[in-house]
Protein backbone atom coordinates (compact mmCIF):
# COMPACT_ATOMS: atom_id res chain seq x y z
CA UNK A 1 0.00 0.00 0.00
CA UNK A 2 2.92 2.18 1.24
CA UNK A 3 4.74 1.60 -2.73
CA UNK A 4 1.36 2.09 -4.40
CA UNK A 5 0.91 5.78 -2.62
CA UNK A 6 4.25 6.69 -3.19
CA UNK A 7 3.89 5.89 -6.93
CA UNK A 8 0.76 7.97 -6.87
CA UNK A 9 2.43 10.88 -5.33
CA UNK A 10 4.84 10.65 -7.80
CA UNK A 11 2.73 10.68 -10.62
CA UNK A 12 1.11 13.50 -9.23
CA UNK A 13 4.63 15.93 -9.08
CA UNK A 14 5.24 15.10 -12.19
CA UNK A 15 2.07 16.22 -13.74
CA UNK A 16 2.50 19.40 -11.38
CA UNK A 17 6.00 20.07 -12.52
CA UNK A 18 5.07 19.68 -16.32
CA UNK A 19 1.88 21.40 -15.92
CA UNK A 20 3.58 24.65 -14.44
CA UNK A 21 6.76 24.35 -17.08
CA UNK A 22 3.90 24.33 -19.69
CA UNK A 23 2.08 27.63 -18.48
CA UNK A 24 5.89 29.29 -17.71
CA UNK A 25 6.43 28.38 -21.56
CA UNK A 26 3.69 29.61 -22.97
CA UNK A 27 3.45 32.98 -21.44
CA UNK A 28 6.83 33.59 -22.48
CA UNK A 29 6.08 32.60 -25.87
CA UNK A 30 2.43 35.06 -25.07
CA UNK A 31 5.10 37.68 -24.36
CA UNK A 32 7.52 37.01 -27.09
CA UNK A 33 4.45 37.39 -29.79
CA UNK A 34 3.11 40.47 -28.40
CA UNK A 35 6.57 42.25 -28.82
CA UNK A 36 6.85 40.70 -32.15
CA UNK A 37 3.64 42.18 -33.19
CA UNK A 38 4.15 45.27 -31.33
CA UNK A 39 7.22 45.30 -33.50
CA UNK A 40 5.68 44.93 -36.71
CA UNK A 41 2.83 46.92 -35.81
CA UNK A 42 5.45 50.17 -35.78
CA UNK A 43 6.54 49.25 -39.52
CA UNK A 44 9.75 50.00 -40.96
CA UNK A 45 10.55 53.53 -40.10
CA UNK A 46 14.03 52.84 -40.43
CA UNK A 47 13.78 52.71 -44.00
CA UNK A 48 11.91 55.82 -44.32
CA UNK A 49 14.11 58.34 -46.63
CA UNK A 50 13.01 62.13 -46.30
CA UNK A 51 12.26 63.39 -49.64
CA UNK A 52 14.78 66.64 -49.56
CA UNK A 53 12.32 68.36 -51.47
CA UNK A 54 10.77 68.80 -48.03
CA UNK A 55 13.51 68.57 -45.83
CA UNK A 56 13.91 72.74 -45.45
CA UNK A 57 11.61 74.29 -42.88
CA UNK A 58 8.29 75.90 -43.35
CA UNK A 59 8.46 79.54 -43.46
CA UNK A 60 5.84 80.82 -46.08
CA UNK A 61 2.86 79.22 -44.53
CA UNK A 62 0.82 79.74 -41.72
CA UNK A 63 2.03 78.00 -38.87
CA UNK A 64 -0.88 75.90 -38.14
CA UNK A 65 -0.59 72.07 -37.60
CA UNK A 66 -1.95 70.87 -40.87
CA UNK A 67 0.16 73.16 -42.70
CA UNK A 68 3.35 72.24 -40.46
CA UNK A 69 2.54 68.59 -39.70
CA UNK A 70 4.96 66.14 -41.67
CA UNK A 71 3.98 62.96 -43.52
CA UNK A 72 5.06 59.67 -42.43
CA UNK A 73 4.30 56.00 -42.75
CA UNK A 74 0.66 54.94 -42.24
CA UNK A 75 -0.72 58.34 -43.09
CA UNK A 76 -3.69 57.94 -45.62
CA UNK A 77 -4.33 60.56 -48.17
CA UNK A 78 -7.32 61.63 -50.01
CA UNK A 79 -5.64 62.87 -53.20
CA UNK A 80 -7.44 64.88 -56.31
CA UNK A 81 -6.77 65.75 -59.84
CA UNK A 82 -8.78 67.42 -61.30
CA UNK A 83 -10.54 66.58 -64.12
CA UNK A 84 -8.79 63.24 -63.61
CA UNK A 85 -11.04 60.72 -62.02
CA UNK A 86 -8.59 57.24 -62.73
CA UNK A 87 -6.26 59.54 -60.86
CA UNK A 88 -7.90 60.27 -57.47
CA UNK A 89 -8.25 58.47 -54.66
CA UNK A 90 -7.35 57.77 -51.41
CA UNK A 91 -3.31 56.43 -50.72
CA UNK A 92 -1.44 55.37 -48.04
CA UNK A 93 1.70 56.11 -47.54
CA UNK A 94 4.03 52.83 -47.01
CA UNK A 95 6.45 51.61 -44.59
CA UNK A 96 9.46 53.49 -46.61
CA UNK A 97 6.94 56.98 -46.64
CA UNK A 98 6.27 56.15 -50.41
CA UNK A 99 2.72 56.10 -52.72
CA UNK A 100 2.38 54.05 -55.16
CA UNK A 101 0.51 56.54 -58.12
CA UNK A 102 -1.07 55.85 -61.58
CA UNK A 103 1.46 56.74 -64.38
CA UNK A 104 4.07 57.43 -61.88
CA UNK A 105 4.47 55.08 -59.30
CA UNK A 106 6.37 55.34 -56.28
CA UNK A 107 6.87 58.54 -55.29
CA UNK A 108 8.03 59.23 -51.33
CA UNK A 109 6.44 61.60 -49.54
CA UNK A 110 8.13 61.19 -46.40
CA UNK A 111 8.61 64.30 -44.27
CA UNK A 112 6.28 66.33 -46.60
CA UNK A 113 3.94 68.77 -45.53
CA UNK A 114 0.90 68.94 -47.20
CA UNK A 115 1.70 71.88 -49.74
CA UNK A 116 5.01 70.40 -50.37
CA UNK A 117 3.20 67.31 -51.42
CA UNK A 118 0.90 68.48 -53.29
CA UNK A 119 4.09 70.12 -55.21
CA UNK A 120 5.98 67.07 -55.52
CA UNK A 121 3.07 65.20 -57.36
CA UNK A 122 2.85 67.87 -59.60
CA UNK A 123 6.31 68.02 -60.67
CA UNK A 124 6.08 64.12 -61.29
CA UNK A 125 2.88 64.91 -63.37
CA UNK A 126 4.62 67.99 -65.16
CA UNK A 127 7.03 65.64 -66.57
CA UNK A 128 5.57 64.07 -69.56
CA UNK A 129 2.12 63.18 -67.97
CA UNK A 130 -0.27 66.07 -67.81
CA UNK A 131 0.09 69.57 -69.15
CA UNK A 132 -1.07 71.85 -66.36
CA UNK A 133 -2.10 69.46 -63.38
CA UNK A 134 -4.34 70.98 -60.36
CA UNK A 135 -3.61 68.37 -57.46
CA UNK A 136 -5.54 68.68 -54.20
CA UNK A 137 -4.64 66.50 -50.99
CA UNK A 138 -6.10 65.77 -47.69
CA UNK A 139 -5.24 63.47 -44.62
CA UNK A 140 -8.13 61.20 -44.34
CA UNK A 141 -6.38 59.29 -41.65
CA UNK A 142 -3.83 60.06 -39.65
CA UNK A 143 -1.21 57.51 -38.36
CA UNK A 144 -1.54 56.08 -35.50
CA UNK A 145 0.13 56.37 -31.64
CA UNK A 146 1.56 54.07 -29.28
CA UNK A 147 1.07 54.37 -25.69
CA UNK A 148 3.23 52.02 -23.38
CA UNK A 149 4.41 51.30 -19.74
CA UNK A 150 1.72 51.99 -16.54
CA UNK A 151 -1.88 51.74 -18.38
CA UNK A 152 -4.16 49.13 -18.36
CA UNK A 153 -4.24 48.32 -22.13
CA UNK A 154 -1.16 49.30 -23.38
CA UNK A 155 -0.73 49.36 -27.76
CA UNK A 156 -1.51 51.11 -30.74
CA UNK A 157 -4.41 53.37 -31.35
CA UNK A 158 -6.12 55.75 -33.87
CA UNK A 159 -5.40 59.26 -33.38
CA UNK A 160 -7.69 61.79 -33.22
CA UNK A 161 -7.50 65.46 -33.29
CA UNK A 162 -6.95 67.46 -29.66
CA UNK A 163 -5.84 64.33 -27.88
CA UNK A 164 -3.58 64.83 -24.76
CA UNK A 165 -1.48 62.77 -22.54
CA UNK A 166 -4.10 62.13 -20.35
CA UNK A 167 -6.87 61.47 -22.77
CA UNK A 168 -4.68 58.66 -24.42
CA UNK A 169 -4.02 57.42 -21.01
CA UNK A 170 -7.59 56.65 -20.80
CA UNK A 171 -8.16 55.41 -23.98
CA UNK A 172 -5.86 52.71 -22.99
CA UNK A 173 -8.07 51.37 -20.35
CA UNK A 174 -6.74 54.59 -17.64
CA UNK A 175 -3.47 54.47 -15.41
CA UNK A 176 -2.20 51.13 -13.25
CA UNK A 177 -2.05 52.36 -9.76
CA UNK A 178 1.90 52.05 -10.55
CA UNK A 179 1.92 55.18 -12.56
CA UNK A 180 3.41 58.29 -12.95
CA UNK A 181 0.26 60.27 -13.52
CA UNK A 182 1.65 63.98 -13.88
CA UNK A 183 4.16 63.26 -16.51
CA UNK A 184 5.36 60.99 -19.91
CA UNK A 185 8.20 60.52 -22.19
CA UNK A 186 7.31 60.84 -25.31
CA UNK A 187 9.38 60.10 -28.80
CA UNK A 188 8.65 61.74 -31.61
CA UNK A 189 9.56 62.09 -35.42
CA UNK A 190 11.66 64.84 -35.99
CA UNK A 191 13.32 65.17 -32.33
CA UNK A 192 16.76 65.15 -32.35
CA UNK A 193 16.42 63.39 -28.63
CA UNK A 194 15.06 59.76 -28.49
CA UNK A 195 12.40 60.98 -25.80
CA UNK A 196 11.37 63.95 -24.24
CA UNK A 197 9.33 64.55 -21.17
CA UNK A 198 5.93 66.30 -21.40
CA UNK A 199 3.22 67.04 -18.40
CA UNK A 200 -0.11 64.95 -19.19
CA UNK A 201 -2.33 67.72 -20.06
CA UNK A 202 0.60 68.66 -23.15
CA UNK A 203 -0.93 67.84 -26.82
CA UNK A 204 0.21 64.32 -28.29
CA UNK A 205 0.80 64.08 -32.19
CA UNK A 206 0.00 61.24 -34.61
CA UNK A 207 2.93 58.74 -34.47
CA UNK A 208 3.84 59.40 -31.27
CA UNK A 209 5.00 56.86 -29.06
CA UNK A 210 4.00 57.94 -25.07
CA UNK A 211 5.54 55.91 -22.20
CA UNK A 212 3.81 55.80 -18.91
CA UNK A 213 6.76 55.69 -16.56
CA UNK A 214 5.84 54.47 -12.82
CA UNK A 215 6.24 56.50 -10.38
CA UNK A 216 8.74 56.66 -7.65
CA UNK A 217 6.72 56.67 -4.02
Amino acid sequence: MAIMNLNKLRKQICSTVLLSVMIVTTAACTSSYEHADYEASMGTAHAEIINQDCAKDVESEAQTFENVYRLAASDELTIKVYDEPALSGKYALSGEGKIAMPLIGDVSLYGCTIAQAQKTLTKHYKDGYLLDPNITIEIANYRPFYILGEVKAPGRYEYAADLSVLKAAALAGGFTYRANKSEALISRQGDDEDAKLYKVEADIMPGDVITIRERLF
